[in-house]
């Protein structure tokens, strides 16, 4: 599997790769490849990309184009790649940071239902006292609140 961006494969005379085989492994810097057929249904690829053996070979060496991977295997390729140059540190803290602000964009959201559950009993409580004012015709909540408190001192 060619492994070298494109750009650099026009220019240089070698290129990294890594080997395709049928050896299994459940190392994680072994990728396995969903077989690919061609357009008469003939398997034109399958196996293993062993990511711990990249290297550079000259160009002169390798066959003819036969098939691009999927998403998914590249993103599985890439990891492996991350794994085997010792660089997967990088991308392990990349995703605890991503998990971090998933969290916190969680909570964000529990915190603002309970605002919201808190703004709408307030509102149900003033649309109350709306209601006493509109009822008795108080312009505004002091005056209904002098009312209440003269009313209780003359019981």
């Amino acid at each position: 599997m060619v492994l070298q961006y494109n750009s650099a494969n026009r220019t240089s005379p070698n290129t990294l790769v890594a080997p395709i085989t049928h050896t299994t492994s459940t190392l994680p810097i072994v990728v396995p490849i969903v077989e690919k057929k061609d357009s008469s249904g003939k398997l034109i690829l399958d196996g293993n990309v062993l990511l711990g053996n990249i290297t550079c070979v000259s160009k002169a060496r390798l066959s003819d184009y036969i098939t691009d991977l999927s998403a998914d295997e590249m993103k599985a390729v890439d990891k492996a790649i991350s794994l085997s140059l010792g660089i997967n540190h990088h991308y392990q803290t990349l995703q605890n940071m991503y998990a971090d602000k998933l969290q916190y964009i969680e909570k964000l959201k529990n915190n603002r239902t309970l605002l919201q559950t808190d703004l709408d009993s307030k509102q149900q409580q003033l649309d109350k006292f709306q209601e006493l004012l509109d009822t008795y015709h108080f312009s505004d909540i002091q005056i209904l609140a002098d009312f209440l408190v003269k009313s209780q001192k003359e019981m």
